[in-house]
């Protein structure tokens, strides 16, 4: 993990979230953990799991407990530091009903 990498925004139109998949692909990512904010993570949790990687759900008290002035920015990078330590524990994702 890179301490002093590039912070890099996407939005949340499939075209972008495919973009960022690719970005992440090309750097070798493999794990990625988000926060449950809403529903907004759902769109990127499925087209990122489609893309391969392995997620991880967290719930975003836990990232809120870090000390400090808090951002989107701070909140991913603390997000990315428990994850590559191994210390986020995923939220329960309800099973989707069958597509038929």
């Amino acid at each position: 993990m890179q301490r002093n990498a590039a912070v890099i925004e996407y939005s949340t139109l499939t075209t972008s979230i495919r973009n960022m998949g690719a970005a992440l692909l090309a750097e070798e990512v493999k794990e990625i953990a988000m926060e449950s904010t809403g529903m907004y993570w759902i769109p990127v949790w499925n087209i990122l799991e489609e893309m391969g990687f392995s997620l991880t759900l967290v719930n975003p008290y836990l990232i809120k407990q870090m000390l400090g002035r808090k951002s989107d920015v701070k909140d991913a990078q603390w997000m990315a530091t428990l994850l590559h330590k191994g210390l986020v524990q995923g939220s329960l994702i309800p099973c989707r009903k069958s597509e038929s």
